[in-house]
């Protein structure tokens, strides 16, 4: 059977763009279901999956004669999205200008008024650049694209609270002395009641609510 054996910053969208297949349709196939059952998550593949395509199929379309015909790519764009906050306050960021280079394409816009930034990239996209504001006040974050592992591992635990601020450091296989920190920042923020302490432990709850606040951009 052909598959594509993923490398460790593949995402399915990057697999299915270079077989010429939409990523929904890889993923619901049933020779995938497998997969799809341990990662739950497409873009959270890790090195050595495999990835079941089909052979394409040529597809004939009728069409009349001596006229322009205009035929549209079904598809849906990756996106990156990124919220800047210092210490939970969007607005010293709200309407500043901001500069993205992709891979040497240069991208402009104003960071939203809750402090994020989106637009669409390309599935292969790996790094970008992000520049904030003007002069003496710009402020540079590196984005590493496609590269996230399941949340349930401590290091994709350690990568999601690296992106909404929780953590400095690089996302460790284990959890180290400032990941247990920034975790335990997390749940006082959005697991634990005010009266309440954190537990520091890596449990369902915490879990699942890292990973609703990271796909929310941090809302």
């Amino acid at each position: 059977m052909p598959t594509h054996k993923a490398s460790g910053t593949d995402t399915l969208q990057s697999i299915a763009r270079e077989h010429g297949y939409l990523w929904q349709t890889l993923w619901d196939l049933e020779e995938n279901r497998a997969l799809r059952d341990e990662r739950k998550d497409p873009n959270c593949l890790q090195a050595g999956d495999e990835v079941f395509f089909p052979e394409r199929r040529e597809k004939q379309e009728d069409a009349a004669g001596e006229q322009k015909h205009r035929f549209r790519r079904k598809g849906l764009p990756s996106r990156v999205k990124v919220r800047l906050l210092v210490e939970g306050d969007p607005e010293p960021y709200a309407g500043k200008k901001w500069v993205l280079d992709l891979d040497g394409s240069l991208h402009e816009g104003t960071v939203a008024d809750d402090g994020t930034v989106e637009l669409p990239v390309p599935p292969e996209a790996r790094r970008a650049r992000l520049l904030v504001g003007e002069g003496d006040e710009e402020e540079v974050v590196t984005l590493t694209l496609g590269a996230l592992d399941p949340v349930g591992t401590p290091r994709g635990a350690q990568q999601r609270l690296r992106n909404l601020g929780f953590l400095a450091e690089d996302p460790a296989t284990d959890w180290t002395e400032a990941a247990l920190a920034a975790l335990e920042t997390f749940q006082k923020a959005h697991v634990v009641k005010d009266d309440e302490a954190p537990s520091g432990e890596y449990d369902a709850e915490t879990r699942d609510k890292l990973e609703e606040v990271h796909e929310s951009g941090g809302g």
